[in-house]
């Protein structure tokens, strides 16, 4: 129990979950006569999304089902955040940046700090500067603001085929079209957002039934609140099986009418 640091490379199924079992048989983020071990991941290849043990300035991307590990890119100017999010990744702003001018995403997720700094989108091109398919999702994340101004012709992101979330900052809702999930302001009760709130923590209020299967893989220190608030629920709550090695998770689910099994 005493402070460690670790560098992992998983390269292989065959070491599913390992980086959770390693961060709870060491009692990862749990303090005991004073210490506390930690788990701080900066490089390698992961089956498994290794975001709540990375070290300071590093983030997990994600591609065809492998986690690498990078550090984030810290940009200041339109073209360094332009190339920045072209590779994906984690991306921190160091000045306020204003765009005028198309993005493109290549990585399923990309996350910007918005770190303090404000983005202002002036978009006078008649379509969206960022168009998401095939699922991809963007992150905001600090303190930070988005603004749309009011003579743009069109909007920053188009999210149709794609999710934006935001975990931090305030990003106006007209910035984009299409799945918009604000974790502390929307009452969006789809299904895609549940997901993303089981993989990643925070509370889940239904307010009308849903359809669908959810997996959920506890992982040190997570927590989630599901509330269904008296709503059916036609589908089940998969907990993966490995749920007990991990320290300091909780997963709470009441008030839910299933129509269905909880496996």
């Amino acid at each position: 129990n005493s402070t460690s640091c670790f560098y992992l490379e998983l390269l292989t199924k065959d070491f599913y979950d390992c980086v959770e079992r390693i961060a709870s048989f060491w009692n990862c983020g749990v303090e005991e006569d004073g210490e506390k071990a930690e788990l701080n991941i900066s490089g390698g290849n992961y089956n498994t999304n290794p975001k709540h043990y990375l070290a300071e300035g590093y983030a997990a991307v994600e591609s065809n089902g492998i986690w690498n590990v990078i550090e984030a890119a810290t940009v200041s100017t339109p073209e360094a955040l332009a190339a920045a999010v072209a590779n994906g990744g984690y991306v921190v702003l160091a000045e306020d940046v204003a765009l005028a001018e198309a993005l493109t995403i290549e990585n399923t997720t990309t996350t910007i700090d918005l770190n303090g700094y404000t983005i202002t989108v002036e978009n006078n091109t008649g379509e969206p500067l960022i168009t998401l398919t095939n699922g991809q999702t963007i992150v905001f994340e600090g303190e930070g603001e988005i603004t749309l101004t009011d003579d743009s012709t069109a909007e920053f992101i188009d999210a149709t085929d794609g999710c934006v979330v935001v975990e931090g900052g305030d990003v106006e809702e007209k910035v984009v079209d299409g799945n918009f999930f604000d974790i502390e302001n929307n009452d969006e009760d789809s299904l895609a957002l549940l997901k993303y709130i089981c993989d990643n923590g925070g509370t889940f209020t239904f307010t009308r039934d849903i359809e669908g299967n959810v997996t959920v893989v506890q992982k040190e220190g997570v927590k989630v609140n599901i509330d269904g608030n008296g709503f059916k629920f036609n589908g089940a709550f998969i907990v993966h099986s490995n749920s007990n090695y991990y320290a300091g998770a909780a997963l709470t689910i009441k008030n839910v009418n299933f129509e269905t099994n909880v496996l």
